[in-house]
């Protein structure tokens, strides 16, 4: 999980603008959203619990929606998730930013 966070944070400090050009971008940051998903289905109920303030079932929605849905994924809200998500997701799980 540490290592899709970190990911992320590397594809946004790319920046937005690289992020709306480069579709090869953009099909890295889908593919770190589908990694950080399935490695949010395998934690333990009781980790989750411990950080309720995390919504994990959208974390594996958004998951179903880029793998099954991928022709039609509006690839700003995948910006949103890497840039807003991800830190936070970060804080709660890590105590810091990756």
């Amino acid at each position: 999980m540490r290592a899709s966070l970190h990911k992320g944070r590397l594809l946004v400090e790319l920046g937005r603008q690289r992020f709306d050009e480069d579709w090869i971008v953009q099909d890295a940051a889908i593919n770190v959203v589908i990694q950080l998903a399935e490695e949010a289905k395998r934690l333990p109920k009781s980790f989750k619990a411990e950080r309720s303030e995390i919504a994990w079932h959208k974390v594996v929605g958004m998951r179903n929606i880029v793998t099954h849905e991928y022709a039609s994924v509006d690839v700003s809200v995948v910006w949103t998730a890497l840039e807003h998500d991800f830190p936070t997701i970060s804080r709660s799980t890590f105590g810091g930013e990756m």
